[in-house]
């Protein structure tokens, strides 16, 4: 029988270490660095970029990459869920106001998006895909977890807003049902031409 003495001073499984390692890689240097990403709407320097690829690589790569890889993009849906709440909730209640805001958050959330997604790229292309191509297709790439959380998070809840407002809506909302996003596309999803 185990003592409390003895459980208190038990080492931590292996599986322990490496969700703490990939917690704490997340709430130091990931999280931060996105949600910088996204709150100025612009990209890394090439020195950043490199360093926070490099842990998403080396996240992805060390044993167990698969376990870690997936803690890893655990951690990327409910981020892309807070940030969208909080865009909803930031939004204007003057509906003169709305579409401008739409606008502005829209652009700053799809290129904060595509850098983040370059970022993963090492865990889409050796991890996503070949889950979604196995059969786990509520396993995604980035960008469409960040597109999709955009979509329910703030899309859809200020449509019935902006509807009454602007005609092609139509158009965005086919676009995001297509789920084929391209920078292009991404670009013209905008409410109001620029």
């Amino acid at each position: 029988m185990t003592s409390v003495h003895d459980s208190a001073t038990a080492q931590p499984s292996a599986d322990s270490k490496h969700t703490a390692r990939v917690a704490r890689l997340w709430q130091t240097k990931l999280e931060p660095a996105i949600t910088e990403i996204f709150d100025t709407g612009r990209g890394l320097d090439f020195p950043s970029y490199t360093s926070f690829y490099t842990d998403v690589y080396n996240c992805c790569t060390t044993t167990p990459a698969w376990e870690q890889a997936s803690d890893l993009y655990s951690r990327i849906a409910p981020f892309f869920e807070a940030y969208t709440a909080k865009i909803y909730g930031d939004a204007p209640g003057d509906d003169a106001l709305l579409v401008d805001y739409y606008d502005s958050q829209w652009d700053r959330f799809h290129q904060g998006a595509m850098v983040v997604d370059r970022l993963f790229a090492y865990l889409n292309r050796y991890f996503i895909l070949p889950e979604y191509d196995s059969g786990h297709k509520d396993i995604v790439p980035v960008l469409n977890v960040a597109i999709a959380k955009w979509k329910m998070q703030v899309f859809e809840p200020l449509l019935p807003r902006l509807e009454s407002a602007i005609a092609p809506l139509k158009a965005i909302q086919d676009e995001f049902a297509s789920g084929n996003f391209t920078a292009a596309k991404l670009k013209e999803m905008r409410i109001r031409a620029a």
